[in-house]
């Protein structure tokens, strides 16, 4: 067989196995949802797909545990802001701009986008549902960092059934180029102008205690970071 057709078949089995990984790490992470329905399940299925959906290779133990790591010194940020700050207005407000500003300065210098994802939601998250009930947030916080090592043990039982084929690391489709880091201007630039967004909706909501309706601040969050997003109406529409 030619090189040209081996290259073909690695790209089709390439191709075959990640549809069969996403459809089956999709439902798997929906029914441990469902089934098992604590607080924030629908977190799971969701935060999964960015795993099972990326073209990067399986993410390893370090990267993993790291992930996880990261996601609960996220959410005890979180416990401790809403401990110690959150009834100082003057001084909790500037922190949390600051705060805001350093993870979208992170997204912008190409961080995971579920990274950040996981990190707005506990930062945003856990202090202000502290303001209904102090022990709920702790409990929104052990359940986000639940959900974080549920999200992994999903993506590594998916891979493990549907790894991708190894003639396909050296034959298949090249590799996808990475994306090139902008300038620091630039990302200060952008982090800015994301806070600027972000900031005065998040004060809106710690102000009138809005807690009801935090879905809606996190997806201001999360849609103020991408790239390109507030340039035209297509993207909101679509």
């Amino acid at each position: 067989m030619s090189a040209e057709a081996l290259a073909t078949t690695a790209q089709f089995d390439l191709r075959n196995r990640r549809i069969l990984r996403y459809a089956t790490g999709s439902a798997l992470a929906m029914a441990i949802a469902m089934g098992i329905d604590w607080q924030l399940s629908f977190l799971l299925p969701v935060l999964s797909l960015g795993f099972l959906a990326s073209p990067d290779p399986c993410p390893g133990l370090k990267q993993g545990v790291g992930f996880v790591a990261v996601i609960a010194v996220a959410a005890a940020v979180g416990l401790l802001l809403a401990r110690w700050l959150l009834a100082y207005p003057l001084v909790y407000v500037p922190f949390m701009g600051l705060l805001l500003f350093r993870i979208f300065y992170a997204k912008a210098g190409g961080r995971s986008p579920l990274l950040i994802t996981w990190l707005l939601i506990a930062v945003l998250l856990i202090p202000l549902v502290a303001m209904l009930l102090p022990d709920l947030a702790v409990f929104v916080a052990l359940s986000i960092v639940g959900g974080a090592m549920a999200t992994m043990a999903v993506v590594w039982v998916t891979y493990f059934f549907f790894p991708d084929p190894p003639v396909a690391l050296t034959q298949g489709a090249p590799a996808p180029t990475a994306p090139t880091t902008p300038a620091a201007p630039e990302r200060f630039r952008s982090a800015v102008e994301t806070t600027i967004v972000v900031l005065p909706v998040f004060v809106l909501f710690y102000t009138l205690q809005w807690v009801s309706s935090l879905l809606i601040l996190i997806f201001i969050a999360i849609l103020s970071s991408q790239p390109g997003f507030a340039q035209n109406y297509k993207a909101g529409v679509g």
